[in-house]
């Protein structure tokens, strides 16, 4: 007896198609809630792999504090990160340029989400979102700049 010679009814075959849909939603969602006890529901702040226990003290005049709390202020940073960040030679961040790829990913994320309607076949709507991920991951990376 051979698979092929089966009959299968259309409920029994329906019901099946649900089933699979629901395995697959089910598989969707757990790696979702994988992805978020990483880092919590909203990527949250990354653990550092060293705890940072060391501390320096630096003394200053009024004017040079005022400064350095503006300067801190304007590229949204603690102070300690912009002492680190210009005691290391690191790049500060261009708050700027980080709002502009913040919206961009934002748009980017709702039209990803526009794309789960029923209104391409699976194949169209693959293509396209693994394009956007991919775009999404680029700004994501170019964010933490």
């Amino acid at each position: 007896m051979n698979i092929d010679d089966i009959n299968f009814s259309d409920d029994f075959l329906k019901e099946l198609e649900k089933l699979e849909g629901a395995m697959q939603e089910s598989t969707r969602k757990e790696e979702i809630r994988k992805k978020r006890a990483e880092g919590g529901k909203l990527g949250g702040r990354p653990i550092l792999s060293k705890k940072r226990e060391f501390q320096k003290n630096v003394r200053l005049n009024e004017i040079e504090k005022n400064e350095i709390e503006a300067l801190a202020k304007a590229y949204g940073i603690t102070e300690s990160e912009l002492f680190r960040r210009s005691a290391l030679n690191i790049s500060l961040p261009n708050p700027e340029r980080n709002k502009i790829l913040s919206d961009y990913k934002t748009h980017f994320s709702r039209i990803a989400n526009f794309f789960r309607n029923d209104v391409w076949n699976e194949n169209e709507k693959n293509d396209f979102k693994q394009e956007l991920k991919e775009i999404i991951s680029l700004i994501k990376s170019n964010l933490t700049r």
